[in-house]
């Protein structure tokens, strides 16, 4: 046997070795749905909620809204495609993924609970705190992951502190902040997702 003839066949086990260790409960379909959501959500902000610091408590409801939908939809496919009789490792690999997830998302409900009820004059950043946030969730998950996913977790957080650094008020809470981070943010998400690990997984027929 040849040395690249040896070469590519360790390739080729190495790749099936890492398909099979990659979990496979986040799907492209939930987070480019979370993404359309985000992009409606901003349009019914900028028609109903034009001054979002004197209707903080609307401004929440609409986001708030938002994260509940795309958590029961990304919660449906978590769970779906990875059934309870499935293997101890793919069982093993979504205990993980949650205590990976789970706390970013803990923080960002409590921080902004805090900051609603006792500093309503710093809400104008919670945009930014909510990107960051969730982009330290993504992140953290990576291991689990192929590592181009690792790109939508980096944007998050680039992206939160860029909205941060927009400056305050009004602007900070803008529909176009929701925009610049989850709309944009979840679709580099979804598509690392079907490019990296639903993709290889169709069979040659199905990605035409």
């Amino acid at each position: 046997m040849r040395t690249d003839e040896a070469i590519s066949r360790i390739d080729a086990i190495h790749s099936v070795m890492g398909r099979a260790t990659v979990f496979r409960g986040y799907r492209s379909q939930s987070t480019f749905f979370s993404a359309f959501l985000a992009i409606i959500a901003a349009i019914v902000q900028s028609r109903f909620v034009p001054e979002p610091v004197q209707s903080l408590h609307k401004f929440l409801l609409i986001w708030i809204s938002v994260a509940v939908v795309s958590l029961i939809s990304a919660g449906w496919h978590f769970f779906s495609e990875v059934p309870d009789n499935s293997s101890p490792g793919e069982r093993t690999r979504r205990r993980s993924a949650l205590l990976q997830l789970c706390p970013g998302l803990a923080v960002g409900a409590g921080l902004t609970v805090v900051i609603v009820q006792k500093s309503p004059e710093v809400a104008w950043m919670l945009p930014g705190l909510w990107s960051i946030l969730f982009g330290l969730a993504v992140c953290s998950t990576a291991s689990l992951l192929p590592r181009l996913t690792l790109i939508g977790g980096v944007y998050f957080l680039i992206a939160g502190l860029f909205v941060i650094a927009a400056g305050h008020g009004n602007q900070s809470l803008a529909p176009w902040t929701m925009l610049v981070t989850f709309a944009v943010g979840q679709s580099i998400n979804g598509f690392s997702l079907f490019w990296t690990v639903e993709r290889p997984a169709m069979k040659p027929g199905e990605a035409e």
